[in-house]
């Protein structure tokens, strides 16, 4: 079962808007940084969508904007 889902999951594309929210929020990537323990690189590599976080860093990250994680990362609609 979970291979099953590893498989139909690889293909989903994972798409945020952290930087827009972080923007909003009056907070620069250094500053996001401090607040989550997160580097800025590893902040700057997810909002360019180089990597996606795990559940517990997008907490950690939806938490510090004072947003649900849901609503910072979504699915992709496919074209």
């Amino acid at each position: 079962m979970w291979y099953y889902i590893c498989i139909q999951l690889k293909d989903i594309k994972i798409c945020n808007n952290l930087a827009t929210l972080r923007n909003a929020k009056g907070y620069t990537q250094v500053e996001l940084s401090k607040l989550t323990n997160l580097s800025q690189q590893y902040i700057s590599n997810v909002e360019r969508g180089v990597i996606v976080p795990s559940i517990s860093k997008a907490i950690i990250l939806a938490d510090a904007l004072g947003e649900c994680y849901c609503n910072i990362f979504y699915k992709c609609e496919t074209s």
